[in-house]
């Protein structure tokens, strides 16, 4: 690398825009979709593609240039920086520089979608103003066609070999030290290396990995630094150190395999099934007050059961009403009512679109009659933070037909509330604040 290079690398790395990784309930975590025993890389050298080696220069938006990577992979073309920093900067998602947290690259994909760079060129050379001035409007539109399911927190090295082997790449983050400019970025065998002084937390994207390399086994990472940065603008990071980067900055993969996979085990919702049936038995009636008990500690919250002697959308009334006494009550006697006010107050609720902890879920009373569904008054529940020993979430509701407030399992991505209801969709709210 020539010294004029050797500036301006200096240079760029002054500011670093890579925030703390802070942990959230509603993580969904690789292993447990793709299992946690130990596992062996498939390959002695192994590299994805494609990799679009951007130049993130004075910006701060290394997270987003590690989510292009990923998500490049993903779609196999490539996704545009800017938009993925000017719509996080529209949603106060991150700083008019692009400094932000690790995974919010991944939850503008998710919400919104992605546009490539072929529709929205990315130029690090313009202000941050210009940058982030984008034409919503219009690109809303396009990047809307081109969503992903959902992004798993990698918590285990193993894992990162399991995501690359499977065909993902990882967004990771780590504290940069100058001492990684110079080893990684300057010569062969292009290589970090910790020591010297802090610069700041940054992110890259793992994108394969390479056993035994100048005598160690590393994985091989996408700066955004441009081609001219160590190989080809890779640089290679020892396995050993990767458990610390993970714990601080957290890691992150893309799949195409949704919150919860569409090949899941019939046996699974038999027992889902099986369970409810046990708990509308008259033996649960008699002992309601014990099964609610049960209910508060499996949902992992203390609800109010409200009116037992009344349908599922007063009931879920009276737990609002009781969780929020600062704010105006509600009363609804359908859950059509529920569904209009969520759809209202989006400063109060955020529509998802995949079962999540401490999700609400609603069964439209029109919809169900419309489609002539079993369950004709629709239905109103809540998902709670824990997992049953099945790996679903529990729930907790009010029964309408019964009166009673009982706890059963839904089956995680479940589109149907059960098989016994046909075909009816939940609409899926996340509560904001």
């Amino acid at each position: 690398m020539n010294i004029w290079n050797f500036i301006k690398q200096f240079w760029r790395t002054e500011q670093l825009g890579l925030q703390l990784y802070i942990k959230d309930a509603r993580e969904l975590f690789f292993d447990e979709m793709f299992g946690s025993e130990p596992y062996t890389p498939k390959h002695q050298s192994w590299k994805l593609a494609p990799i679009f080696a951007q130049d993130q220069k004075r910006r701060q938006n290394c997270s987003f240039n590690a989510w292009a990577d990923v998500l490049g992979v993903y779609f196999g073309e490539q996704v545009s920086v800017r938009w993925l920093t000017a719509k996080a900067y529209q949603q106060g998602w991150c700083a008019i520089n692009g400094s932000t947290t690790m995974k919010t690259g991944a939850r503008v994909a998710q919400k919104f979608g992605v546009v490539f760079e072929k529709d929205l060129p990315t130029d690090e050379n313009i202000s941050d103003t210009e940058y982030v001035a984008v034409d919503f409007s219009k690109f809303d539109q396009i990047a809307k066609q081109n969503k992903i399911g959902s992004f798993y927190i990698i918590r285990k090295v193993d894992d990162i070999f399991k995501a690359i082997d499977k065909g993902y790449a990882i967004a990771i983050g780590r504290n940069w030290l100058y001492s990684m400019t110079i080893s990684g970025g300057f010569s062969a065998p292009w290589v970090i290396k910790r020591e010297g002084k802090l610069i700041g937390g940054h992110a890259t994207s793992c994108i394969g990995y390479w056993k035994g390399y100048q005598g160690q086994d590393v994985d091989i990472e996408s700066n955004s630094y441009g081609t001219e940065f160590g190989d080809g603008g890779n640089f290679y990071c020892p396995i050993k150190d990767l458990e610390n980067d993970i714990k601080e900055f957290g890691a992150f993969a893309v799949t195409e395999i949704l919150y919860t996979p569409k090949d899941i085990k019939i046996g699974l919702i038999k027992k889902a099934i099986g369970l409810l049936k046990d708990i509308l038995t008259k033996r649960a009636m008699e002992n309601r007050d014990k099964l609610y008990n049960k209910a508060k500690n499996l949902i992992g919250q203390n609800l109010a059961p409200g009116n037992e002697k009344l349908g599922c959308a007063i009931s879920m009334c009276a737990i609002y009403n009781r969780a929020f006494p600062e704010l105006p009550p509600l009363r609804f006697v359908n859950t059509s009512q529920w569904l209009d006010w969520c759809l209202s107050r989006q400063d109060l609720w955020e529509e998802i679109f995949e079962i999540e902890p401490k999700c609400l879920l609603i069964y439209s009373t029109d919809e169900a009659l419309k489609i002539g569904s079993p369950l004709e008054h629709g239905h109103i529940h809540l998902v709670g933070q824990f997992y049953s020993p099945d790996g679903s979430l529990y729930t907790i509701s009010n029964n309408s037909l019964l009166g009673i407030l009982d706890t059963h399992i839904t089956v995680k991505g479940a589109k149907t509330y059960f098989e016994t209801y046909g075909k009816l969709t939940p609409r899926i709210f996340r509560r904001i604040g």
